[in-house]
């Protein structure tokens, strides 16, 4: 009898763990201390400490656009964006949602060739732009003289380099080949994520949300 019951307990939190592991959702809109998350196919607000469906709130960092959130006892940051499936694999996202910073601005973290870098969503920008010293630091090899063109920026006129950004992604949308600019200096301070990638996404504003959703 003790051997039948460890083996239905045993039975009992294999099926448990696996319903964990299983367990899809999306980081859609971050808040101040709280997060718009759909689980399992339902939107839900969750305040920090707040629990559903076996996933806990923990914090929430609008500037570097992740949540923290408990599962199963363990805590992790997840990217807005960011679609977790079964077995937490990291599949490309179809739609995200950026929230606007006091001034308006929307902010979001990303990546240019697989490197981690900080945007400012600008429709005004033709193309992905950044200065110098963020390309560098990237490792992009862009003094190019045959790409080499004038810029027109706030500050003035500026020598600027075209190139080809192999891979760049924002919370989960993954876009190739993207036209970008590397401008002489070390202004902007932060990569313009300009219409070369966001005219290739429908693009929505909902009060203080930017929502960018793939074309299909």
């Amino acid at each position: 009898m003790v051997k039948a019951i460890q083996s239905v307990l045993t039975i009992v939190i294999l099926l448990a763990t696996g319903n964990a592991s299983a367990m899809d959702f999306t980081v859609e809109a971050l808040f101040k201390n709280k997060a718009m998350i759909k689980i399992d196919g339902k939107r839900v607000l969750l305040k920090a400490g707040q629990e559903k469906n076996g996933l806990t709130l923990v914090s929430t960092d609008t500037y570097k656009q992740v949540a923290i959130i408990e599962i199963d006892g363990k805590s992790d940051s997840y990217d807005l964006g960011r679609h977790i499936g079964g077995g937490y694999a990291k599949p490309e996202a179809n739609e995200i949602m950026i929230s606007a910073d006091r001034k308006g601005s929307y902010f979001s973290n990303g990546q240019i060739n697989g490197r981690s870098v900080n945007f400012l969503l600008d429709t005004g920008a033709s193309s992905v732009a950044m200065s110098e010293n963020i390309a560098r630091g990237l490792g992009l090899d862009y003094l190019d003289e045959t790409k080499k063109l004038m810029v027109a920026t706030a500050g003035g006129n500026q020598v600027g380099y075209q190139v080809i950004l192999r891979e760049v992604s924002v919370g989960g949308i993954v876009l190739n080949n993207v036209e970008g600019i590397v401008i002489a200096g070390s202004s902007p301070s932060v990569t313009l994520l300009g219409m070369s990638f966001l005219s290739q996404l429908e693009i929505e504003q909902k009060q203080n949300l930017m929502v960018l959703r793939k074309k299909f």
